[in-house]
Order: structure tokens, then C-alpha cells, then sequence
């Protein structure tokens, strides 16, 4: 088997793990609810399982340059810094967020039938991705928030709303990348 086949396989393990728990925390608890910070909290747990498959496919990326994409290397840059700055303060809505990894969940098992992985991609980035990056901006926004949230939190979770916004539209332009990348025209060689 090839390295990059091997690799894919395992990181279609770790993100299967990833959704099933994302699903799960989506299911059983409400956004709009206190919400515990505990290591012993499927949200949490499952923020710790995605810093540590951003940690090992990043690794593998620098150490095997068949592996290496720029692409993801500041994907997953931004996602470990979106991570770190809401384990403490958000961890159910970042656990809630990993649900749009699902995108990469067929890699390994579509890997030779392109047409139909690139089909499957562009399903979950229009119907999954972008609308709940734009839920997440809608919800997350101080500015349409801030009315009711004024007397429950805390000057440093207003701050990290706002990161989330923002890097909430960085991670739509990743989206539309990728989808230039499926279907960007092909240069005719004359």
C-alpha cells in the first residue's frame, strides 16, 4: 500500500471518531444552555481528540514531503489556534463545528473513484459546510448578539466571538478553494 493511502486511512479514522462524537454532542446538548467545562464532557474530549489528529497529520506532513499540502498545513494552522482559544470558553460549539469534517470521511474508501469523491465534497461544502459557517456567524456575531447576551458574559468571551467570526470567514474561503481545486478548468497543451 502506499504511504499516502496508509496515511489517508488512518485520517479517516480519527475523523470518523471526530463526526460520531460531533453527532453525538449535536444530539444531546443544547447551544443555548450552560454548558460544563469539564475534561469528562464528550465536547471537550472531543476537542482534545482533534488537537491531537491536527498534531499527528501535521507531523507526518513535515516529516514525509509526499504527505505535505500548503493548503493544509494553513488549514490545520488555523484550526489549532481556533481550537486552543475555545477548548476553555466554547467547547461545545467547537465540538458542534468538527461535524463539517465530514468532508474528508470518504477519502480512504473513494479514493479511486474521483468523480464521485469530488461529487460527495461538493455535497457536504453546499449543504453542511457553508451553512453552518454562516449559522455559527449568524450565532456567534457580537453584533447581533450582544443585546441578549450583554448581562451573561464576560469582556474575554465577547473577544472570542468575535475570533471566532472571523476565522469563521477564513474558513469559507477555504471552502470555495477547495472547490476551484475540483473544478477549475483543465489547461488544454497545445
Amino acid at each position: 500500500m502506499e504511504v499516502r493511502d496508509i496515511h489517508m486511512k488512518y485520517r479517516c479514522i480519527w475523523i470518523s471518531v471526530m463526526c460520531g462524537l460531533s453527532t453525538y454532542t449535536w444530539i444531546n446538548y443544547s447551544l443555548f444552555e450552560p454548558i460544563e467545562i469539564s475534561v469528562y464532557t464528550p465536547y471537550v474530549i472531543n476537542g482534545i481528540i482533534f488537537l491531537s489528529y491536527l498534531t499527528w497529520d501535521t507531523y507526518k506532513m513535515l516529516t514525509d514531503s509526499r504527505l505535505y499540502r500548503t493548503d493544509l498545513m494553513i488549514h490545520h494552522g488555523i484550526a489549532i489556534t481556533v481550537t486552543v482559544s475555545c477548548i476553555t470558553t466554547t467547547p461545545l460549539h467547537m465540538s458542534n463545528y468538527m461535524i463539517a469534517e465530514l468532508i474528508s470521511l470518504l477519502n480512504y474508501p473513494l479514493r479511486n473513484y474521483i468523480n464521485l469523491l469530488n461529487y460527495y465534497r461538493t455535497f457536504i461544502i453546499i449543504t453542511l459546510r457553508i451553512p453552518l459557517t454562516i449559522w455559527f456567524l449568524r450565532y456567534y456575531s457580537i453584533y447581533y448578539n450582544l443585546p441578549r447576551l450583554k448581562l451573561i458574559l464576560s469582556p474575554n468571551h465577547y473577544i472570542w466571538m468575535e475570533f471566532i467570526t472571523i476565522f469563521s470567514n477564513v474558513f469559507i474561503l477555504y471552502d470555495l478553494f477547495i472547490l476551484y481545486k475540483i473544478y477549475k478548468p483543465k489547461k488544454i497543451k497545445q
